[in-house]
């Protein structure tokens, strides 16, 4: 006899095949903390002061460039930019930050996960070098964070970035035209890198998290040569982690003090550049879960599958 079957049981083990598990918990944390930044020479810190012994004067078009962006499946992306002139003010970048998802109340919150949002944070005081017409002695501090976070099924891809740009031509003078004088750029600085994912389910999920520093100085008296081009690798590393990987958890946090050499000469101009950047990515799959109305259904038809089962048997019998 051709057996019968349940068009509910049927119908409710198809509906099973469009479901997977829980997507995987996973957060990326990057974060720079700059202090202490000071351009000396001789121990003298370089100023723009007039009559200074080491001076800097600084071209009117230098700026602190910051930008924050941050970017999560389901939200409109968000972007702010500052632009402060250095001279005379100093180009200090006040507390800025953005977040987007439905737990931006907890964020920032670091590893583990905690919630689901895409945020990021800048913010720079102070400068280099003195600059005595805004009041500022030289002592730069700038801290930087970019992190993401994903709670269970409700997203699939959150994103943050910012970077940052320190650009400004000088002339420098100090001891009698011509002299080639020993300066030095010294900062201490904290820097971290979290990747984790949180029981791993899907084969794509993956989060990364990295940070990038240079600082540059470049002569452009009489052609253009780059004296000083520096990626410290303390403040030039990433971490990565997939769903695949055995421990899928990545932390990396150094710190330290980093002290530049930068030979100039006196009478001569300059261009000085930092540039920075920051990001955290997380990407997961997205699976669909069940809804009650299916659930329901799945019930029906395992109780369907169960009668019809009962009677076939009486069939057979």
């Amino acid at each position: 006899m051709k057996p019968i079957t349940s068009k509910l049981a049927v119908a409710a083990l198809l509906s099973l095949s469009v479901l997977g598990v829980a997507n995987a918990d996973t957060i990326a944390s990057a974060e720079l903390d700059i202090s202490n930044f000071k351009w000396t020479a001789s121990g003298t810190n370089l100023s723009t002061g007039v009559g200074a012994v080491y001076s800097v004067t600084i071209s009117p078009a230098g700026t602190n460039d910051g930008s924050l962006s941050v970017a999560l499946t389901g939200y409109t992306t968000q972007t702010t930019e500052a632009h402060p002139s250095i001279f005379p003010g100093g180009g200090q970048i006040p507390f800025n930050s953005l977040c987007i998802g439905p737990d931006c109340g907890i964020a920032p919150a670091g590893a583990p996960p905690s919630g689901t949002y895409s945020y990021a944070e800048h913010e720079l005081t102070g400068a280099v070098v003195d600059i005595p017409q805004a009041s500022i002695t030289a002592g730069a501090t700038a801290n930087q964070l970019a992190e993401t976070s994903l709670i269970g099924n409700g997203a699939g891809r959150s994103e943050t970035a910012l970077g940052a740009n320190t650009a400004f031509d000088f002339v420098f003078t100090g001891g009698s035209a011509g002299q080639t004088v020993a300066t030095v750029l010294s900062f201490d600085y904290i820097s971290k890198a979290i990747a984790q994912i949180i029981a791993p389910s899907g084969l794509t999920d993956d989060a990364r998290a990295g940070i990038n520093w240079n600082l540059k100085i470049t002569s452009i008296t009489g052609g253009t040569s780059t004296l000083v081009d520096e990626n410290p690798g303390d403040l030039n590393f990433s971490c990565a982690t997939g769903a695949t990987d055995p421990v899928p958890t990545c932390i990396d946090s150094r710190s330290g003090t980093l002290n530049i050499a930068a030979n100039l000469i006196s009478g001569n101009s300059y261009r000085f550049a930092i540039t920075s950047g920051l990001s955290a990515v997380a990407d997961r799959e997205v699976v669909q879960t069940p809804e009650p109305a299916l659930l329901s259904l799945l019930g029906m038809g395992l109780m369907g599958f169960a009668f019809q089962n009962r009677k076939n048997a009486k069939l057979i019998a």
